[in-house]
């Protein structure tokens, strides 16, 4: 507490403070007032953390920065491919339960399985089945999941190797 309110420690066998530069940034899903209230954080702490707060509400309560997300995505792992408007439009109606993260990975598969496929653009039919759906039993007993044959995963491994000019380890990776 001491560190964050005078921006000084005192090191082990020292004598005199030694002056330091501290950012602090950090992130929770709890609400912090009500952690003080019921003891869980100490207050006087949460007043040297606690102000300013941002809050981020989950992506299906701000839709419209997912044509950006998706666009951005795409142009990082697959800068040659398009996106078709039933990409934006499925991914819109989804509620997305792992928010940004999921729909950022969903959206590297499908653009993955587009350039398997060969075609010119992502499409809606490259999302997976359950990307971006609520965890139901019914969707994971009833949806089958086709392993790749040894073809695909061959073409994905060269292609992956082609966008690393070769690089074996960053293709590995």
């Amino acid at each position: 507490l001491r560190a964050l309110e005078t921006r000084e420690v005192l090191p082990l066998g020292a004598t005199r403070p030694k002056v330091v530069d501290i950012q602090l940034c950090s992130a929770t899903h709890r609400n912090l007032r009500t952690a003080v209230a019921s003891g869980r954080l100490r207050e006087d702490l949460f007043f040297r953390i606690g102000i300013p707060s941002v809050s981020l509400p989950p992506l299906r309560d701000r839709p419209e920065e997912i044509p950006l997300l998706i666009q951005t995505e795409v142009q990082q792992s697959a800068p040659d491919l398009g996106i078709h408007v039933s990409l934006v439009e499925a991914c819109l109606l989804r509620p997305w339960p792992g928010n940004v993260r999921e729909l950022l990975t969903e959206v590297r598969c499908a653009a993955q399985a587009a350039l398997l496929e060969g075609t010119p653009r992502v499409e809606m039919r490259h999302l997976g089945v359950t990307a971006g759906q609520p965890f139901s039993p019914a969707i994971h007993e009833n949806t089958p999941h086709p392993k790749p044959s040894d073809e695909d995963m061959r073409a994905r491994i060269l292609e992956t190797l082609r966008q690393n000019d070769g690089n074996v380890a960053a293709t590995a990776r």
